[in-house]
């Protein structure tokens, strides 16, 4: 399990923030899915339904959010191996695509 530091940065003066940005890799297709966890939460090209799984993973585990949280998908292109997870997105969450 990773310590909460490793979703907090470190400025030059040593005080940690949040990580607000992060990123999930399908080693299989090597695209990445991004999550912005501000006061929206947007996930960028969520990838295939196995990437949806790995989403859900880290955001209870990581960010303590379930998926219903996500307020926008954004997709930067209509490649399948980034757009494949938007089904399994929708059925979870009322978010805009």
């Amino acid at each position: 399990m990773h310590s909460d530091d490793t979703h907090r940065l470190a400025t030059e003066d040593g005080e940690m923030h949040p990580r607000l940005v992060h990123t999930i890799t399908d080693r299989f297709s090597m695209a990445n899915t991004y999550i912005i966890n501000e006061e929206q939460m947007i996930i960028v090209d969520p990838g295939n339904d196995l990437n949806v799984r790995q989403i859900q993973k880290y955001l209870t585990t990581f960010l303590q959010r379930p998926l219903s949280h996500i307020d926008l998908v954004v997709l930067t292109h209509l490649h399948s191996d980034h757009t494949a997870g938007v089904e399994a997105l929708r059925r979870v969450c009322a978010a805009p695509v």
